[in-house]
């Protein structure tokens, strides 16, 4: 929420400096073509541990019994990942490539 009055004097329009008070929230998305697998939002700066937490948690949802693979934009974090399951791939998307992540279309508002 930002503040919607302010004081200056007679005559002279306020301009108040704000600064933010709230924390930044990344969500982090794993999708298929239907539905949502699995979803965390996350109000810290996401790095290697939480993403291969994040990443163990998608696994023990997808379980073992079918090969899936995993799409992931080419972002630094992602490359750290110790795949765990043996019935799962990682490819990657190539570098500046928004328009072929499926996640970029999920939040869309038109």
């Amino acid at each position: 929420m930002f503040r919607n009055h302010s004081w200056a004097r007679r005559g002279v329009t306020p301009n108040p400096i704000i600064h933010p008070t709230q924390r930044n929230v990344s969500m982090i998305l794993a999708v298929n073509g239907l539905n949502i697998i699995h979803c965390e939002a996350v109000s810290m700066s996401l790095n290697t541990v939480l993403f291969q937490e994040y990443i163990d948690e998608v696994v023990r949802v997808l379980g073992t019994e079918e090969e899936f693979t995993l799409v992931m934009d080419n972002v630094r974090i992602h490359h750290n990942v110790e795949m765990r399951a043996q019935n799962i791939q990682i490819k990657y998307l190539p570098p500046y490539s928004p328009f072929l992540n499926p996640r970029e279309e999920i939040f869309f508002l038109s």
